[in-house]
């Protein structure tokens, strides 16, 4: 994925889990914090990018981004996602039904390039906690057993990958090749843990 896009969105996701990879390694206590601080740096992120547009600092922001990546920082994702918040808040709790599209509910015609916000304009509130939920306990099952490098790439992967569902969307929808990818990469260093436990215990 790396070598065919030019996707910024990739490129930061790759970052994200090298640094991840340095900070397990080698911080091994500090490192059960990612998830929530993944979560917590995101959502704030995107707040801020959304107020951003127009400023003194975003206007420098889009011209280092043409100058080093030929790209304007600003995609239109944040006045994408200032609708979709708007109307994520019209139905807070249970959302607008599986299924609604951004461009069904907003004047894009576009995904919501973000999972986060594409799951509460859905199900609401509820979907995201169990979202949530469910990424947590998976990020649990990989804490459980930090020993053995598969894990802790995997883990950091996982961390890459939350950051990459902050600005796309593929775990569910969309690009649904490469999520498949994605849930392998995370289900490998679970599953090796297990394997790895069972084979311990029998010895």
């Amino acid at each position: 994925m790396v070598y065919v896009t030019t996707s910024r969105a990739v490129w930061l996701a790759l970052l994200v889990s090298l640094i991840s990879f340095i900070v397990i390694k080698f911080y091994r206590e500090k490192s059960k914090h990612l998830f929530g601080i993944t979560i917590g740096t995101s959502f704030t992120l995107v707040f801020l990018y959304i107020q951003l547009e127009g400023t003194r600092l975003g206007d420098w922001l889009n011209d280092q981004s043409r100058e080093h990546f030929s790209k304007n920082f600003f995609s239109g994702r944040s006045g994408l996602w200032a609708e979709l918040w708007e109307a994520i808040m019209a139905s807070p709790v249970i959302g607008h039904g599986v299924g609604v599209h951004a461009r069904d509910i907003t004047s894009y015609q576009l995904t919501s390039h973000n999972q986060f916000l594409q799951t509460m304009l859905e199900s609401g509130f509820i979907g995201f906690v169990i979202l949530i939920g469910l990424l947590l306990s998976l990020w649990l099952l990989l804490l459980k057993n930090l020993n053995h490098g598969v894990t802790v790439w995997s883990m950091s992967f996982f961390v890459g990958i939350l950051v990459y569902q902050s600005l796309e969307m593929s775990l569910f929808i969309n690009n649904t090749w490469f999520g498949l990818f994605q849930w392998l990469i995370i289900c490998i260093g679970i599953s090796f843990k297990d394997n790895y436990t069972k084979t311990d215990k029998n010895l």
